[in-house]
């Protein structure tokens, strides 16, 4: 399995936010497919947290993992 950022992958994103919105949605006040491709999308950027990274295997998605705050804010690294 390969681990890599999120960032490294963008073309990931659409797919990532369809399992993810298949899982959590009910628990978003907007659940909405496009917000959360939003959403992750304007998470892109290896100096901020919130941050997700995925895991490939064989060329094919099979999980992810984010670390966010607890507030889900945009925090830039030093």
């Amino acid at each position: 399995m390969h681990i890599l950022n999120l960032e490294e992958a963008p073309s990931r994103i659409e797919q990532l936010a369809q399992w993810h919105h298949s899982e959590w949605s009910h628990l978003s006040s907007d659940g909405r497919l496009e917000t959360r491709i939003h959403k992750m999308t304007s998470y892109l950027g290896d100096d901020f947290i919130p941050t997700t990274y995925i895991g490939e295997k064989e060329g094919e998605l099979v999980g992810s993992a984010a670390i966010k705050t607890k507030k889900d804010r945009l925090i830039k690294i030093i």
